[in-house]
């Protein structure tokens, strides 16, 4: 048993390689155009615009150490011999 099915066909085109260079020079153009677009903002100062590095890379400004000394309570303490053998 058969089932009709309604398929879209494609308009045939019988120069088909004029319309794929044609179509490829709209597309190098629209890229050119796109290209310049981009080097105008970059030389007019786009400040908010940063590089992909620039978000991966930590800043390191205000950042403090997160492992402290501990503060030692007497002034003169003894390291015995056993301790040393232990480092």
């Amino acid at each position: 048993m058969r089932c009709s099915r309604s398929f879209d066909l494609l308009h045939f085109d019988p120069e088909i390689e004029r319309t794929c260079r044609g179509l490829n020079k709209e597309r190098r153009e629209a890229l050119q155009e796109q290209q310049l677009i981009m080097a105008d903002e970059a030389l007019h100062g786009n400040e908010d615009a940063r590089s992909l590095r620039d978000y991966v890379v930590p800043t390191v400004n205000g950042a403090r150490s997160s492992i402290a000394r501990p503060t030692i309570q007497a002034n003169n303490f003894e390291i015995k011999p056993a301790i040393i053998q232990m480092i």
